[in-house]
């Protein structure tokens, strides 16, 4: 559905979930975690980046 906007919208890109999740696995987080809303067009993402102290 998002991407009949890409035809409307001069210069918007719709991306999905894998692809989010790829770009952000070259930026250098881990633990990337996304969800697409099964009748939504929304994606959650989760990620980290770098290391988190416990402390």
């Amino acid at each position: 559905m998002g991407r009949k906007y890409e035809k409307i919208i001069d210069g918007m890109k719709v991306y999905t979930d894998q692809e989010i999740g790829n770009a952000l696995k070259q930026a250098g987080f881990s633990e990337i975690r996304t969800a697409h809303h099964g009748k939504k067009t929304w994606i959650a993402i989760l990620a980290r980046k770098g290391k988190q102290d416990n402390k």
